[in-house]
């Protein structure tokens, strides 16, 4: 899985990662939006699957991203800490 998170206001990068996660194991990022922005992220996999979103990003820590990906899909959506 490849991860691009960008700042949409000056499309500065925040974050370009790569790795393999086996299936049904997980992956997470430490905070890599740490500023109140809009950003965009852009998830692709190996076997061609891809999508992007454009988030707003809080100042509340205990929301976030979550990002499943399914055989077919990659689906995006806001989980609490």
């Amino acid at each position: 899985m490849t991860t691009i998170i960008t700042r949409v206001s000056d499309r500065a990068g925040i974050l370009h990662d790569t790795t393999t996660i086996p299936v049904d194991e997980t992956h997470e990022y430490e905070d890599p939006v740490t500023e109140v922005m809009t950003f965009r992220i852009h998830v692709s996999t190996a076997d061609g699957l891809e999508t992007s979103l454009e988030w707003e990003a809080t100042g509340d820590e205990a929301t976030g991203l979550g990002i499943t990906i399914a055989e077919d899909e990659i689906d995006f959506g806001p989980y609490a800490a």
